[in-house]
């Protein structure tokens, strides 16, 4: 048969699964449509990327009760340089 669901998700990045994550306790059903294996991602090891987030970013990731999980791997930024090949 053909399975309905409440919401498509296009994308499993760090924004399409914080999103999942968020709206899992209150959706339906919910597909999250990645091409790209998620398994891999979810492991530290995954292939060295990282992200910065700043202060909102980590309040929605606590909100949404992730964030206790991510700080484990977490480090502030104390410095940031920003540069051209003019600088």
């Amino acid at each position: 048969g053909r399975t309905v669901y409440d919401i498509a998700i296009i994308g499993g990045g760090p924004a399409g699964l914080a999103l999942a994550a968020g709206l899992a306790p209150h959706a339906g059903k919910i597909a999250l449509i990645e091409k790209n294996p998620i398994a891999p991602q979810l492991t530290t090891a995954f292939d060295g990327r990282t992200i910065a987030l700043a202060a909102q970013g980590v309040a929605l990731l606590q909100r949404i009760g992730v964030w206790q999980q991510l700080q484990k791997q977490a480090q502030p930024i104390n410095h940031i340089r920003v540069a051209d090949q003019f600088s």
